[in-house]
């Protein structure tokens, strides 16, 4: 066996805190339970709005969301009014490992969320084997060989996005758990293989994305207060999330074993999980109904409404045939409308002349425009109760809190 590596960095992507020192403390984690006892640990909090698009880029870069650019995990353009994911690569700052590279450092990196490939010339470098939002082209490695040998060596599951896996029936949700296990007992195995066979490294870096998938699925079974909360079907298979939990607890102690007398160690639970019921899902549609009545908009030219009546949607399609035909998206002819951002916080982006391309806004009265929206949107209540209060969306998404043990 190699010498253990100098440091050890365990990531374990949009794990909440609070569920897992309850279950630490219960006995469930173990592993974390130690570390709690044993170790120095310091909550930290991500800047509102700012997720998994923006907070694993801060994390591998070592800057801000200002300076490596990255807020989201997609970003508007201007110029065609599509949403498109954000180029990962652009931006101020180089991934940690690189530097590490530079300094003839070997470095041994897996599956961190959101990070692109960069070529190491001392160290090993695996990207997207099983994260929960890989970018494309999927799994790439450095050195390129890497990628057909851990193909070769080990049953990768067939990738299907975790957000799309569909959990209505027992039957699903125990196929959604299990397909989660065999994920995370195959990025262990990859982990072990290489520190013991591609070592010595002088800092080990492994990502786990199960419980980032497992809390978008499970909350509305862990959570009785959920409104998709099906107590029967919870009687029938119990709470899966816990039981991932401890499932990556085990794992994190195999991994952390590697480790020798003195080695750093960082375990970070990223930006957590929990409940998302207020109405940003309605946003968009109520600045569409707004139309030309905000402040300094221009009227559409008859040319405007003719191409307004082939607009489509926002997003980009592969198709040739189908790119062509959202040639112009629906908002080049809204004077407002939402950006994208996780469905946590709700954004509003002025379509302003000069800076949109097709823009509708007088930027001099952009103030005057947003001071009225912000009048309008505060008029907005629930109409099931009445009040101006949270009006269930029936999704899951991320809290603001992620907490660094080390």
């Amino acid at each position: 066996m190699p010498p253990p590596p100098a440091v050890v960095v365990v990531l374990l992507d949009a794990m909440e805190q609070e569920i897992a020192r309850r279950l630490a403390a219960e006995g469930r984690m173990p592993t974390l339970d130690r570390l709690l006892a044993r170790s120095g640990w310091a909550p930290t909090e991500a800047p509102l709005g700012f997720f998994v698009g923006g907070v694993w880029p801060s994390f591998s870069k070592s800057v801000n969301t200002g300076r490596h650019g990255q807020h989201c995990w997609r970003e508007f353009d201007s110029a065609t009014y599509i949403e498109r994911e954000p180029p990962y690569e652009d931006g101020e700052g180089e991934p940690f490992w690189k530097t590490l590279d530079r300094a003839s450092l070997r470095t041994l990196v897996i599956d961190v969320p959101r990070s692109v490939c960069v070529p190491l010339e001392h160290g090993l470098a695996v990207h997207d084997l099983t994260t929960h939002d890989p970018l494309d082209p999927g799994l790439v490695t450095s050195p390129p060989s890497l990628a057909a040998e851990l193909e070769r060596r080990s049953t990768r599951p067939a990738y299907v996005k975790c957000d799309d896996w569909p959990r209505d029936t027992a039957d699903e949700v125990r196929a959604f758990e299990a397909r989660l296990e065999a994920r995370i007992a195959l990025k262990e195995g990859v982990v072990m293989a290489l520190a013991s066979e591609r070592g010595p490294f002088d800092v080990l870096v492994v990502g786990f994305a199960e419980a980032h998938c497992a809390g978008h699925h499970f909350w509305h079974l862990h959570d009785p207060a959920h409104p998709e909360h099906d107590p029967a079907l919870t009687r029938a298979i119990g709470d899966p999330l816990p039981r991932v939990y401890a499932r990556l607890d085990a794992t994190l102690a195999r991994v952390l074993a590697l480790a020798g007398e003195e080695s750093r160690v960082c375990v970070l639970l990223s930006h957590g999980m929990g409940p998302h019921y207020d109405g940003t899902h309605l946003l968009d549609r109520l600045l569409a109904r707004i139309g030309n009545k905000l402040p300094g908009t221009r009227p559409l030219t008859l040319r405007e409404r003719l191409m307004r009546l082939r607009a489509r949607d926002r997003r980009p399609k592969r198709s040739g045939l189908k790119r062509l035909w959202r040639r112009w998206p629906s908002l080049r002819f809204r004077p407002a409308f939402t950006v994208e951002n996780n469905e946590a916080w709700a954004g509003v982006r002025l379509n302003l002349a000069g800076r949109e391309h097709n823009g509708l806004v007088d930027p001099a009265r952009s103030d005057e425009a947003l001071a009225w929206l912000e009048a309008l949107l505060a008029t907005a209540f629930n109409p099931g109760t009445g009040a101006p209060e949270r009006n269930c969306s029936n999704l899951t998404t991320h809290r603001r809190r992620f907490t660094l043990f080390k």
